[in-house]
């Protein structure tokens, strides 16, 4: 006896047309010059604790009907290729680094104040840094724009208890226009 096998397949080409397009731009807090990185250069650490806080715009262009929504997340992978929120010592020998964090009295973290939920806050909170995959929503827009700007505020401790050094670590943001009816 003998089995037939039949096989058939059938492909189909999907297409969507989407209306509009979606560009990001980050900025200097006087929204003056692009910049491609945020420096806390010359930070001394200090056994008490010492602060700094720095401020960039993400700056949103959409020609979308209905705008767009942004959303930022950490997108850094450590020498053992795992995503890590942490700032990261750029010496792979050291094994120390600045967690994401909001608890109050600790001296060595870093953290961030989502413009979205501080809104008008004259006290902001600040939140931890999203870890990749889990990205924070940071702006909202509800019609085409040239340039609806975002300010994000990042903050970072540091004492004598670490190591000295460069530590680091990317932010991936993502624009994604809102859907039309």
């Amino acid at each position: 006896s003998t089995n037939n096998v039949y096989a058939e397949s059938n492909s189909n080409t999907i297409t969507a047309n989407l209306p509009g397009s979606v560009a990001i731009r980050l900025l200097n807090a006087e929204g003056t010059a692009e910049i491609s990185s945020l420096d806390f250069n010359n930070l001394t650490p200090t056994p008490q604790g010492t602060t700094a806080s720095k401020s960039f715009i993400v700056d949103v262009a959409t020609s979308n009907p209905t705008g767009y929504k942004l959303y930022m997340q950490s997108d850094y992978q450590d020498s053992n290729h795992n995503y890590t929120t942490n700032l990261t010592h750029t010496d792979t020998d050291v094994t120390d680094s600045i967690p994401t964090s909001t608890t109050s009295g600790s001296k060595v973290y870093w953290n961030y104040v989502n413009p979205l939920t501080n809104s008008g806050s004259s006290n902001p909170t600040p939140s931890l840094i999203p870890p990749y995959g889990t990205p924070d929503k940071i702006a909202q827009y509800f019609s085409p724009t040239n340039s609806h700007q975002s300010t994000i505020d990042i903050n970072v401790g540091i004492d004598t208890t670490i190591v000295s050094g460069t530590y680091e670590n990317e932010l991936l943001f993502s624009a994604v226009g809102n859907p039309t009816t």
